[in-house]
C-alpha cells in the first residue's frame, strides 16, 4: 500500500480511472451464482455484492492520497446476464468437471448452511421461469468524477477465463499506475514509457483475501478492547461506499440512468 501511495504521486494530475473485477467460473459460480446472492430479491446487486471494496479503494487513492475533492459525481451503469443460461449448462458443468480440485469445493459448497438461503438447487443452469429474479452477470460503470476525469469499472461473474482478473489503472499526464491485484503486482509507466518500474508483493494466500480478513479481524479487536482508538476506516468514507454502490445498482436497475451523488 505504501509503495502504491508513493507512485500515485508520480502520476500527476488525474486524467481517467480504470478498472475491473471479473472472476473466474468458480468464484463466480461458488461465491455468487450458487448462493442468495444471486437473488434480486435477497442481494444488493451484482456491483454492491462484490465490488463495494474495488469502490472504497478507488475513493481511497483520489481522495485521501492524491487529494481530490469530489464537488460532482455522476453515475451510470448497465448490464445483462448472458453467461448462467440454460443454454450453457453442459459446457459450464464439463468445464467445472474437468478441474479436479475445482469440482471439489463446487460439490462441498452446497453443504454450507449459510449459502443455503435460497433452496432451489440451481434454477439459473435448470428452467428460465425464475429468470426475472436473477441479478446481471455482466456489468460496466461509468462515473465522472467533477465533470471531468471518467472512471470506468467493468464486473463479471461469467466466463471460461483460468483466473480471477482484479485490476486498478490510474492515468496522469505524467505517467500511470496499474495495481494488479490478481497477480500481486504494481508497476507504474511513464507517460513517455521511458520509465518502468515494476514491484511485486506477497499475495499471503493462506491469510484470506491478501491479508485484508486477518488485518480487519485484528484492527476491530483492538478497537473492542481499546487498544487503539481510531478505526481504520472513517465512518464518512464507509457510507461513500455503500451509498456510491447503492446508486450504482439503482442506476442499472432503470437501465443506466444517470444518478448523481449528492
Amino acid at each position: 500500500m505504501k509503495k502504491a501511495e508513493e507512485l500515485l504521486h508520480r502520476i500527476g494530475t488525474l486524467k481517467q480511472v480504470k478498472g475491473c473485477e471479473l472472476l473466474d467460473i468458480g468464484h463466480g459460480g461458488q461465491i455468487v451464482m450458487k448462493s442468495w446472492r444471486r437473488s434480486k430479491q435477497l442481494s444488493g446487486g451484482l456491483g454492491l455484492e462484490k465490488c463495494v471494496h474495488d469502490y472504497d479503494l478507488i475513493f481511497h487513492f483520489i481522495k485521501n492520497i492524491l487529494g481530490i475533492k469530489i464537488n460532482h459525481l455522476s453515475i451510470s451503469s448497465k448490464g445483462q446476464r448472458n453467461f448462467w443460461l440454460y443454454e450453457n449448462k453442459e459446457k459450464i458443468l464439463s468445464t467445472i468437471k474437468a478441474d479436479t480440485d475445482l469440482y471439489k469445493t463446487w460439490s462441498k459448497w452446497d453443504n454450507r448452511i449459510f449459502q443455503r438461503i435460497v433452496t432451489d438447487e440451481f434454477p439459473v443452469l435448470e428452467h428460465e421461469q425464475k429468470s426475472d429474479d436473477l441479478i446481471v452477470d455482466q456489468q460496466s460503470v461509468e462515473l465522472m468524477l467533477n465533470q471531468s476525469i471518467p472512471i470506468t469499472f467493468k464486473i463479471s461473474t461469467g466466463g471460461y477465463r483460468p483466473k480471477t482478473e482484479r485490476q486498478y489503472e490510474f492515468i496522469g499526464d505524467k505517467g500511470t499506475l496499474l495495481m494488479d491485484m490478481s497477480k500481486v503486482y504494481i508497476e507504474f509507466i511513464s507517460a513517455d514509457s521511458s520509465i518502468k518500474e515494476t514491484y511485486h508483493f506477497d499475495s499471503q494466500d493462506n491469510h484470506g483475501h491478501a491479508g485484508g480478513d486477518y488485518f480487519i479481524v485484528k484492527t476491530f479487536l483492538e478497537l473492542c478492547f481499546k487498544l487503539k482508538t481510531e478505526p481504520l476506516v472513517s465512518f464518512e468514507d464507509a457510507i461513500f461506499g455503500t451509498k456510491l454502490g447503492c446508486l450504482i445498482e439503482q442506476s442499472l436497475s432503470l437501465n443506466g440512468q444517470t444518478m448523481l451523488f449528492d
